[in-house]
């Protein structure tokens, strides 16, 4: 997925630590190495759904300071698809 030309189209940077510095760690690295105007996380057990952005956006356009959570879903975890509903961000 982060190819070399993925990397520069979307001006990734990857931050890697020579020690563990653990989840809060290392989203805060992030989060202060971050340039861009939203920021993201996602943690190993997520998968975004299409369309997830949308919500998310609209959400964040209507108050810049506002944090955006998704709902939590119930992932199979042997196909990791979606099982039932929901997938919006609130």
């Amino acid at each position: 997925f982060l190819t070399p030309d993925v990397l520069e189209k979307f001006q990734v940077t990857i931050l890697r630590h020579a020690e563990t510095v653990g989840l809060i760690g290392a989203k805060k690295d992030g989060g202060d190495a971050a340039t861009g105007d939203i920021i993201v996380f996602f943690d190993c057990h997520v998968a975004p759904q299409p369309g997830w952005h949308e919500s998310f956006v609209r959400l964040i356009g209507e108050n810049y300071r506002r944090i955006v959570t998704p709902v939590i879903t119930d992932l199979d975890v042997g196909t990791w698809q979606q099982r039932g509903t929901g997938g919006q961000a609130k």
